[in-house]
């Protein structure tokens, strides 16, 4: 039983029933305990009256205005004793034979129901009875109505929620409706009015579509750049192949053609691989070695690789840091800080300056090159978007959106600030 609608409303349906099964209960416990409480009370009634006739020398008188209520046919009985001795019988001698218990009672008699109230009183034992089989057959009928229409009534109750949930659930299958006609090319919010209940579920759901579709417009423009990027190389390789193939061609010629296609080769090969470490960064799906290690001498690592670079533009690199010991994967912080440290030495000018500093566990990195337009400090983050006023610079604009994605499954933070005096700070927060 897979349905979720059933197996609640069979479950609503017993909880109903043994509600039903507990009022009958109670209604007719109650019934019969008030029809005992009256019948007792009456016999109490009738048993004064007879006592009231003993008079105070111990004989009993009697009365024909109580006696009346003991005539035949009344359904009144009446036995008096003074000790073994029958001192009254009303209506017929067959009194004899109730059985006699003190103090109230029942019980069948020629199948009759018959009530009693027996008690002593000045040496005489007065016994009183009533036929209550018509009170009985009163309280069976009032319990069969009473059960015959809240069996109807539970009936209709049950048919009734039925009909509801099942509208109610109405808007539930054209939800499953709009999802199942939804296509990736075309995924909008579902607005449509639900019971509260499954409110949470449609808001969800609108929250998953507004971040795929922000998902599928990045990777659209993922891909576009892609292409882009790789159309330049490709093309040279491609016009070199070209011009390879005419006739008379000298050796320098083509030497020089190879190169070309090596180069266009190289730079296809580091912007696919670049994209494709993106990739594995965004998707989560990147195997991170996690060691602890000094940032001081990773950083010096950085430099010595960049320090070609740095000499041919004759720059003045000031490193001053703290042993900031990480846990983190060490080929990944490199990823960080090669991008960011190649960055500040591309766009410093010829002579210029880096700083490199830590404080408060943040790393610094300043340069005095262009810095970055404020429109786009949040898009150069974004793949292959680089700034408007650094594009005559070569660069596949992947650098930051690596970095940022490194930083993101560490739980760091990268952030960008145009400096007053011309140049760029970058800061790294090594916690969240």
């Amino acid at each position: 039983m897979n349905s979720l609608f059933v197996r609640v409303y069979i479950i609503f349906s017993i909880l109903i029933s043994l509600a039903f099964i507990s009022l009958y209960v109670f209604v007719s416990y109650t019934l019969q305990q008030t029809l005992n409480e009256e019948i007792e009370w009456s016999l109490r009634t009738s048993w004064q009256s007879i006592a009231s006739l003993i008079q105070e020398d111990g004989g009993f008188q009697y009365d024909e205005e109580v006696f009346s209520i003991f005539r035949k046919g009344s359904g009144n009985y009446l036995l008096v004793k003074q000790g073994n001795r029958v001192a009254e019988i009303q209506p017929d001698e067959y009194v004899l034979d109730f059985p006699q218990r003190y103090g109230f009672y029942t019980f069948e008699w020629k199948g009759r129901l018959i009530a009693g109230f027996i008690k002593s009183y000045e040496g005489y034992t007065i016994g009183v009875y009533r036929d209550v089989s018509e009170k009985r057959s009163y309280k069976n009928t009032l319990l069969k109505k009473f059960t015959l229409g809240w069996f109807l009534l539970l009936i209709l109750f049950l048919l009734l929620s039925y009909v509801l949930w099942f509208l109610s659930l109405r808007n539930i299958r054209k939800l499953a409706k709009s999802i199942e006609i939804s296509t990736p090319e075309e995924l909008k919010p579902i607005n449509i009015k639900l019971p509260s209940e499954f409110m949470p579920l449609l808001n969800s759901y609108n929250k998953l579509i507004e971040r795929l579709n922000v998902y599928i417009q990045n990777q659209r423009l993922f891909l576009y750049h892609l292409s882009h990027q790789l159309k330049t190389p490709l093309s040279i390789i491609r016009t070199a192949v070209d011009l390879a193939f005419r006739q008379n061609r000298k050796k320098e010629e083509l030497l020089n053609l190879l190169l070309n296609i090596r180069a266009s080769v190289e730079k296809a090969l580091k912007i696919t691989e670049k994209m494709l470490f993106l990739y594995r960064l965004e998707s989560k799906s990147h195997q991170t070695n996690l060691e602890n290690f000094n940032l001081k001498l990773l950083i010096e690592e950085v430099l010595d690789e960049l320090l070609p670079l740095i000499d041919k533009k004759n720059l003045t690199v000031d490193v001053k840091l703290d042993d900031v010991i990480l846990e983190a994967d060490k080929e990944l912080v490199y990823s960080i800080l090669i991008n960011l440290v190649e960055n500040a030495v591309k766009y410093s000018p010829i002579g210029g300056k880096i700083e490199i500093t830590t404080n408060k566990g943040c790393l610094y990195i300043s340069d005095n090159g262009p810095g970055i337009q404020e429109e786009d400090m949040e898009k150069v983050f974004e793949p292959f978007y680089r700034g408007s006023n650094v594009l005559s610079q070569e660069g596949s604009g992947l650098g930051l959106s690596i970095s940022r994605a490194i930083a993101q499954l560490f739980g760091w933070k990268i952030l960008l600030e145009n400096k007053r005096n011309g140049g760029l700070l970058v800061k790294v927060c090594f916690s969240a």
